[in-house]
C-alpha cells in the first residue's frame, strides 16, 4: 500500500505534522498523521485553539475552532507505504470533537470529586461483609500493580550497549507485541523492512531483531514474577475465614526479586519457518490485562 502525502495538519498556528488524509462530519473531524510518537502527538494536540489543513502549496483548505477537544490517538504501525525508498512508515490517526463550555464544566466537577474520592475514599470495612472485604483487596492489589509498573521502570543495554530506561506497563507491553508482528509481516513484502522502538522519552530509532528480542525478554522476566505474586496474594486472602485475617495480608511489590535473565546466541537466532519467534514475543505467560480481567 502507498500512502500520499498531500496535506499539512496545522495546530495552533504553530505545531505542524504531514497528513495523508482528513474528513469533516457535522461531530467528528478525524485525519491521518505521519508519526509513530502517540505521547508527543497526544501532548501537542491536548489544548487545541486553532486546527488548520493546508495543501502542498502552503493555502489553507481548512480551517476550524470548534474541534478541540482531542478523543483519540491511535497508532497504526507501518501504515504508509513510500513507494521511492520502498519502506513503511508509522501513522497516527487523529480525532476530535466539539467542547462546549458546559461540558468543560461538567468534566471539571468529575475531576474533582474523582480527586476527593481517591484522597478521602469511603471504605468501612467494619460494615463490609467478608466477601466485600476480598474483593476490594484484589481489585486494590491489581491497581496498585498497574501503578507500580508505572513507577518502576526498568534500565537495560540490549541498544547498542547504551544503557537507557524502558516503560514496561501493559500498554507499552502491547505495543510491542503490535510492533514485531507487524515487522514481520512487512519482511514477508519488502526485505529491508526495519524495526523501530524507543527508550523512555526518547525518539523511535533502528533496532536489531536480536535487540527487540532481548527487551522483550528483560520485560518478561521483570513483570511476570509481579504478576505472580498479586495471583499469590489474591489465592491467599480468598482462603481467609475473617475479615481479620484478610486485612493482615501483606502486599509489598517491592519485595518481589528481579533477575534479569542472561542472553545466548540461541535467543537470538532468525526465526524458523515454524513461527518460533512469534511464540517467544506472544509468551503464554499472564499480562497484567489478563489479572485485571479475573
Amino acid at each position: 500500500m502507498s500512502t500520499k502525502i498531500d496535506y499539512t495538519f496545522r495546530i495552533n498556528g504553530t505545531k505542524t505534522y504531514d497528513c495523508a488524509t482528513y474528513s469533516v462530519t457535522e461531530r467528528v473531524l478525524t485525519a491521518m498523521l505521519v508519526s509513530g510518537d502517540v505521547t508527543q502527538v497526544r501532548s501537542d494536540l491536548s489544548s487545541i485553539t486553532l486546527i488548520e489543513v493546508l495543501k502542498k502549496g502552503g493555502t489553507i483548505e481548512y480551517s476550524t475552532e470548534v474541534f478541540n477537544k482531542l478523543i483519540g490517538a491511535n497508532l497504526r504501525i507501518g501504515f504508509g507505504y513510500n513507494d521511492e525508498t520502498k519502506t513503511a512508515f508509522d501513522m497516527i490517526q487523529v480525532s476530535f470533537q466539539k467542547y462546549e463550555l458546559e461540558e468543560k464544566m461538567t468534566e471539571i466537577e468529575k475531576k474533582v470529586d474523582s480527586i476527593d474520592a481517591q484522597v478521602n475514599p469511603v471504605v468501612n470495612f467494619n460494615t463490609m461483609p467478608l466477601s466485600e472485604v476480598r474483593k476490594y483487596k484484589i481489585s486494590e492489589s491489581k491497581d496498585l500493580l498497574k501503578e507500580y509498573l508505572e513507577s518502576h521502570p526498568i534500565t537495560s543495554d540490549c541498544h547498542g550497549g547504551v544503557t537507557g530506561t524502558y516503560s514496561i506497563t501493559e500498554e507499552k507491553q502491547s505495543l510491542m507485541t503490535s510492533q514485531y508482528t507487524s515487522y514481520k509481516v512487512e519482511q514477508t513484502l519488502n526485505p529491508d523492512a526495519v524495526l523501530k522502538w524507543n527508550e523512555t522519552g526518547k525518539t523511535c530509532e533502528v533496532w536489531t531483531e536480536e535487540e527487540f528480542l532481548q527487551l522483550v525478554l528483560e520485560v518478561k522476566y521483570r513483570v511476570e514474577p509481579l504478576v505472580e505474586y498479586q495471583r499469590q496474594y489474591e489465592k491467599t486472602v480468598n482462603e481467609c475465614n475473617t475479615k481479620e485475617e484478610v486485612l493482615a495480608v501483606e502486599l509489598d511489590y517491592d519485595s518481589v526479586e528481579y533477575v534479569k535473565p542472561s542472553f545466548n546466541v540461541a535467543i537470538v537466532d532468525e526465526p524458523t519457518p515454524d513461527g518460533q519467534a512469534d511464540e517467544e514475543i506472544n509468551t503464554e505467560e499472564p499480562t497484567v490485562d489478563e489479572v485485571a480481567d479475573e
